[in-house]
């Protein structure tokens, strides 16, 4: 044996001996999600998230504050018609929210730290299925966390009453089920789509958008057409409650809109030319960021208006809120509208109008000139004709 093939030996059994660092990286099965600039958007948007999810438990204990039986703020709502029943079913469909945003965030938490602290060897001891939740930056968790959330914020615009909820869904569980099958059976008898949990996350979000849209403006439409037929019959003064409501609904929808319109955009734009790679994977790194904020978005937005309404900036119950000069026009739950009630007790008798009752104290003898003189801000008129009739809710 030569000299020189010793130290060759030597190092050879010294580099086989020597222990191998611990490595912290992130497994080489996941490496094509994970480029330097897809892990800076990911912590971007944990960060994001978690300021979201802040924003979530404030909004949700609000609701539940004001919701509370035990609350000034529930006992007004029942005064107003709100019953204990729509206060249950609103506190239900809260808590379910924020649930979603929970385990959004647990799992947030837990791809960092399965990404830079957790060694190489436990990760890959883990099953497909648990390296797809806790290391994924969006996995198929994110995704059914995503369809859940877009489903209770859209499903919060068109949900109708109860009488009819049944058969509706059912209805609709035919109608849906019968179109998802056929299309999934035309797309694999037609052609071979490379499916992956991003991809089918744009898809969905593609059709959350146009829902949101169409379903935005039915309700908006809606309202409008509400406050042209109110101010028709009983004058223009009337009806300035239902720009409270639209304005209500646009900034609650618009926050999805603009955040699916900027993923859109981050994945139309190619980053890279390889078509050996998905399409998800030759565009935008943004997307990552985008992906942990949907949820909390679409958790946020249906929760905003519950919060507008309780406060008692709007009351969606009320056909309208006229201005102090006209006084307020209080509609019956059924639609018929037996009086126009004010604050002061006043009473005019619709036989002899010009007789006027004030807290006990009768007037005779007034005229138009006089009351208006007399500065009543608002008076109660029973009427003693055909009752007039408002459109339904």
């Amino acid at each position: 044996m030569s000299s020189s093939s010793i130290p060759s030996a030597t190092s050879s059994l010294t580099s086989s001996t020597s222990p191998a660092p611990s490595v912290t990286v992130v497994p080489d099965k996941l490496g094509n999600y994970y480029g330097v600039s897809q892990l800076k958007m990911l912590i971007i948007g944990l960060f994001l998230s978690a300021v979201l999810y802040g924003m979530l438990l404030v909004l949700s204990w609000t609701c539940f504050i004001l919701l509370s039986p035990s609350t000034p703020s529930a006992s007004s709502q029942r005064n107003s018609g709100t019953s204990r029943h729509r206060r249950l079913t609103l506190l239900c469909f809260i808590s379910f929210m924020c649930i979603l945003g929970t385990v959004a965030f647990i799992v947030n938490v837990m791809v960092p730290i399965n990404l830079f602290l957790t060694p190489v060897d436990e990760i890959l001891k883990l099953t497909i299925v648990a390296i797809d939740i806790l290391v994924a930056p969006a996995g198929s968790l994110d995704l059914s966390l995503t369809v859940l959330a877009t489903w209770g914020s859209h499903g919060f615009l068109g949900i109708p009453r109860f009488k009819n909820i049944a058969f509706k869904i059912f209805l609709l569980l035919i109608g849906t089920t019968e179109l998802a099958f056929g299309a999934m059976g035309l797309a694999t008898m037609s052609f071979a789509v490379p499916w992956s949990p991003l991809s089918m996350i744009d898809t969905f979000e593609v059709i959350s958008l146009s829902i949101n849209v169409i379903l935005s403006t039915l309700l908006i439409s809606r309202i409008m057409y509400h406050q042209w037929h109110l101010r028709k019959v009983f004058g223009a003064a009337h009806g300035s409650t239902y720009n409270k409501i639209v304005m209500i609904c646009v900034e609650s929808s618009i926050m999805t809109v603009i955040l699916d319109v900027l993923l859109l955009i981050s994945f139309e734009v190619p980053v890279s030319n390889d078509t050996s790679l998905l399409p998800m994977d030759r565009t935008s790194s943004f997307k990552f960021m985008y992906y942990k904020l949907l949820v909390y978005f679409n958790a946020i937005a249906p929760i905003l208006i519950i919060v507008r309404v309780a406060r008692g900036k709007t009351n969606p119950s009320d056909l309208v809120e006229s201005s102090s000069k006209t006084g307020e026009l209080e509609a019956g739950r059924r639609g018929a509208i037996s009086t126009l009630r004010f604050q002061v007790n006043t009473v005019i008798n619709v036989d002899d109008p010009e007789s006027l009752s004030m807290n006990g104290e009768k007037y005779e003898n007034l005229d138009a000139a006089d009351v208006e003189d007399m500065g009543f801000r608002q008076f109660q008129l029973s009427m003693k004709s055909q009752p007039v009739r408002v459109p339904p809710h």
